[in-house]
């Protein structure tokens, strides 16, 4: 069944910068959000109830981003880092009881570093390189809601042609 909330309550600040020099570059994202007001019949909390998915709509309170990176040969090659992080946060009690869901209780937090390098061969071909999650952390997602982690370390390469 459906149930409309009688109140969702949200607020704090979402902040984004970034400057460009001719040989590096710097993004820089924070977040932080107000406890949560959720209201259904009259009861109102911060985590929502045990029966909806709402909880896994409520973002973390804190959620910060750093990326910075370096270019070489007439910005042909970039090489870069990520540092991701996320504070936890608590499902309602009862979360999912009596599904078949093996329901994400607690989202720990979280810190995630990331490296990349891209190198631009010629005009429409790209090289790219990754390795997300570098140091390997078991973690979920802030909007999870089943037992399922995010992957662990991951390596990609990847060429791109435009034509």
């Amino acid at each position: 069944s459906f149930q409309n909330y009688d109140l969702f309550r949200l607020g704090g600040f979402d902040l984004g910068l970034r400057y460009e020099h001719p040989r590096f570059f710097i993004t820089a994202s924070a977040m932080r959000y107000d406890e949560p007001w959720i209201c259904l019949d009259g009861v109102c909390n911060s985590t929502g109830f045990s029966r909806s998915l709402i909880s896994s709509r409520v973002p973390p309170r804190h959620s910060y981003a750093i990326t910075a990176g370096l270019y070489f040969l007439d910005r042909a090659v970039t090489l870069g880092a990520r540092l991701r992080y996320h504070s936890g946060k608590q499902s309602p009690v009862g979360w999912l009881a009596g599904t078949a869901a093996p329901a994400v209780k607690r989202i720990p937090q979280n810190r995630t570093v990331d490296v990349f390098a891209s190198y631009r061969i010629s005009k429409g071909v790209e090289l790219d390189f990754n390795i997300d999650n570098l140091t390997n952390q078991y973690a979920y997602d802030p909007g999870t809601v089943i037992a399922m982690p995010l992957p662990g370390r991951t390596v990609s390469l990847a060429l791109s042609v435009r034509f």
